[in-house]
């Protein structure tokens, strides 16, 4: 049994050398055009990685879509990462078996994986068309719970929100579209209570906190009046928070007036107090101290004393004096503003009556260049016409060129001419 199983063990060995010795015989045949081969599917890959590798740059946003797909992508892209090193390592490996038991080369194991991959994401892709559109409410409302960072005020309520948007997106790519429309409503009635929960948490509780703190310290039996005043405005808060929780300016506008008022129950309070704790009558420093920070603030205006008086009618008049300079101040913006719009005016005629001026210039400047060109083409017929009078003149008539000849003759000559005439 043992020789059997021997010889069949050295048969397999045999027939797998033979299997791996046939490649290399064939290869070493023509090793050059097997080499040019494998460095031009390389460099063919080599570009393939390349562009994928930037197309996946910002893919992690697809996850949302389908956390499924999204994993198969991720995995065959890994892959195809992996192998592309060991290509890259020694590119005449493109050509080569990935197994001794495959006939699929490197290439082919390369290029399967990025068909995974654009499967994958052009899947991806769908489904975030599909989403964009059936789930647009949810998706605006979660970016704006991430622009009120709700994570960090209820980390508990968030999670869940989460969750069901999420869910969201596993009914729509697996085209279960009329629940994701239901599960949407319900996941938007939760948000947004989660909205009002993150408002009132960042805007009424720190100002309740502190009231509360205040009210351990009888602030309210202090100073009552003031103390209710400003339990109200928190109330206020409260209102604003849940009748709009989007309003944030309106809220952050009641808040501050929340924090004014408690500011003011702590001034109004320790004022008590102090009066409270004033012994036998001595009430005078109190009253000079008043008095003193009113004559600042008189002085300050217009350089009034006005101690002469109560402190309620010093108060009023200091209120005058205030009015007043406001008023001076109005009345000096608005002189300034009466000169700068006259200044305005003015601009506006200078520049139109510059407007004109230039469009006249640009008017006698077109005239003038039609008068020189009407100068000129004068000239040029003066000139034509001088060029033919000068011919006329120069020609002399037939019967004065006789004369001419005849008076140029000398005596000699004509006392020839007689002679011969006699002789015939």
């Amino acid at each position: 049994m043992k020789p059997i199983t021997s010889a069949v063990a050295l048969c397999l060995l045999i027939g797998i050398a033979g299997c791996q010795s046939t490649p290399h015989q064939t290869s070493s045949d023509n090793p050059t055009d097997e080499q040019s081969q494998s460095y031009a599917l390389f460099t063919h890959i080599q570009t393939t990685y390349q562009q994928w590798d930037e197309t996946l740059t910002d893919v992690e946003s697809f996850k949302i879509y389908s956390e499924s797909h999204y994993n198969k992508l991720q995995d065959a892209w890994k892959d195809a990462q992996s192998l592309y090193q060991e290509i890259q390592s020694d590119p005449s490996r493109t050509t080569e078996s990935v197994s001794i038991f495959s006939s699929q080369t490197y290439a082919d194991k390369f290029n399967q994986y990025i068909d995974t991959i654009e499967q994958q994401l052009n899947q991806l892709q769908t489904f975030k068309e599909k989403a964009d559109h059936f789930l647009a409410d949810a998706i605006a409302e979660m970016d704006y719970l991430t622009k009120i960072d709700a994570q960090q005020y209820d980390r508990r309520a968030y999670k869940r929100v989460n969750q069901l948007y999420h869910d969201l997106f596993e009914y729509v790519a697996e085209d279960k579209l009329e629940k994701a429309q239901t599960k949407q409503v319900a996941f938007l009635n939760l948000s947004r209570s989660l909205e009002v929960k993150v408002m009132r948490l960042k805007y009424v509780q720190p100002l309740q906190k502190k009231l509360t703190l205040l009210k351990q310290e009888d602030f309210n039996e202090v100073a009552p009046i003031t103390f209710a005043k400003a339990n109200h405005q928190i109330q206020l808060v409260e209102a604003t928070v849940q009748s709009n929780p989007r309003d944030i300016t309106a809220i952050e506008k009641a808040a501050q007036s929340g924090q004014f008022e408690i500011a003011h129950l702590e001034q109004v309070t320790h004022m008590v107090k102090q009066l409270r704790s004033i012994e036998d009558g001595q009430f005078e420093p109190i009253v000079l101290e008043i008095e003193n920070k009113l004559l600042a603030i008189s002085q300050a205006i217009d350089h009034s004393d006005f101690r002469d008086q109560v402190l309620r009618e010093q108060t009023n008049h200091i209120l005058e004096s205030v009015a007043t300079l406001q008023q001076l101040a109005q009345t000096q913006q608005e002189n300034w503003q009466a000169k700068n719009t006259a200044q305005q005016q003015n601009n506006q005629k200078l520049q139109t009556a510059l407007t004109e001026a230039y469009q006249q210039q640009q008017t006698l400047q077109k005239q003038l260049l039609q008068e020189q060109t009407h100068i000129k083409n004068l000239e040029t017929l003066v000139t034509r016409l001088k060029s033919q009078q000068s011919p006329s003149k120069a020609a002399p008539q037939p019967e004065q060129n006789k004369l001419g000849e005849a008076a140029d003759k000398s005596p000699a000559s004509q006392q020839t001419e007689s002679e011969n005439l006699q002789a015939q």
